[in-house]
């Protein structure tokens, strides 16, 4: 299996100016025999724009395009409820993870099952219950999303199964989130303040200079 991974500068709430960004990225995966695309958690519409499954623009819209590109892509996004939620339960999101064949079909729908509660997610958001497998490439490929490798034994337990463990992630990136990160305790995997996503031939001169 040939995999893509395609860490990019998400727009928040722009869902057009995103899909820009990955369909150029998509053609040239696919000119180079790429299997699978996968892209960040949420990587569409940032943490809170939101979509409901059933009518989710971001879910046809790649189902169309792992079609026309013949690859299988893996990319995060925001679903709201359908209908009304009541007063009592606030958490109306849900952080999914949906992965789609080359043929055009739904491989893997995964929730994400544990919710960070720094900058208010645990309250905005719902918990999944299940987690989610499928087949890649003939591969057994599992999916968790960022916060949830804090619980390893849920990872253990999946690798009972899977042969590729998939734990795409996505987070603030300007000084002020940062400070305001380490402020509620939160020291880790903060990438971006320290180097946003650029080319590789970029990554390989910067990280050839870094002595820190």
């Amino acid at each position: 299996m040939r995999a893509a991974l395609y860490q990019m500068h998400i727009v928040w709430n722009d869902e057009d100016r995103n899909y820009a960004k990955v369909r150029h990225q998509l053609a040239r995966a696919a000119s180079d025999g790429v299997d699978v695309f996968l892209m960040p958690e949420t990587c569409y519409d940032g943490f809170f724009a939101g979509n409901s499954l059933e009518d989710c623009r971001i879910v046809q819209e790649n189902l169309r395009l792992a079609e026309h590109y013949g690859l299988a892509i893996g990319f995060g996004w925001v679903r709201r409820d359908a209908l009304p939620v009541p007063p009592s339960e606030r958490r109306k999101y849900e952080n999914h993870y949906t992965i789609v064949g080359k043929d055009g079909n739904i491989l893997s729908d995964y929730t994400k099952l544990h919710l960070f509660q720094g900058a208010r997610k645990g309250q905005a958001f719902r918990p999944g219950d299940h987690m989610a497998l499928c087949q890649i490439c003939g591969i057994p490929t599992g999916t968790f999303i960022c916060y949830d490798l804090w619980f390893p034994e849920l990872i253990s337990k999946l690798s009972e199964q899977a042969h590729l463990v998939l734990l795409p992630a996505n987070w603030e990136e300007t000084e002020y989130q940062y400070s305001r990160l380490l402020e509620m305790g939160c020291q880790l995997y903060q990438g971006f303040w320290f180097a946003k996503p650029m080319p590789v031939e970029d990554f390989e001169q910067y990280i050839s200079g870094y002595n820190h």
